[in-house]
């Protein structure tokens, strides 16, 4: 089992708006080549917590990515240890983005987001 410690409770910008976002760390013992990090979590919506099928989660400035399952699950595996940007993007909804993430190597990151629904408008 893998045993996860809490790390910090963050703010994450999302256009105009804020939501919530939980960042969880702890050791990770799974199959991962190179011993880098891995990156999972939930992605939903804000207001009724339903899964954000087809969103994507993007470890910036990388072809590093995961996409959302329709039970608003995510994992990014993989990933050489250093400082990145998070951002979440799924149709209908504010882009999340959570600047600075520490990421180590031999440690899994949970990391969830809730998103809000975008004004949208057409002309």
């Amino acid at each position: 089992s893998i045993a996860v410690l809490i790390l910090s409770m963050n703010s994450v910008h999302c256009g105009s708006s804020f939501t919530s976002t939980r960042i969880y760390e702890g050791p990770y013992r799974g199959t991962n080549s190179n011993n880098n990090a891995v990156v999972v979590g939930r992605a939903t919506d804000k207001e009724d917590n339903t899964p954000l099928v087809y969103g994507i989660v993007i470890i910036a400035g990388s072809s590093f990515s995961g996409s959302v399952d329709e039970k608003g699950n995510y994992a990014i595996l993989n990933i050489p240890p250093g400082v990145y940007d998070i951002v979440v993007k799924c149709v209908g909804y504010e882009d999340a983005r959570i600047n600075g993430v520490k990421l180590e190597s031999n440690k899994m990151y949970i990391i969830d987001f809730e998103l809000i629904l975008g004004n949208y408008f057409l002309d």
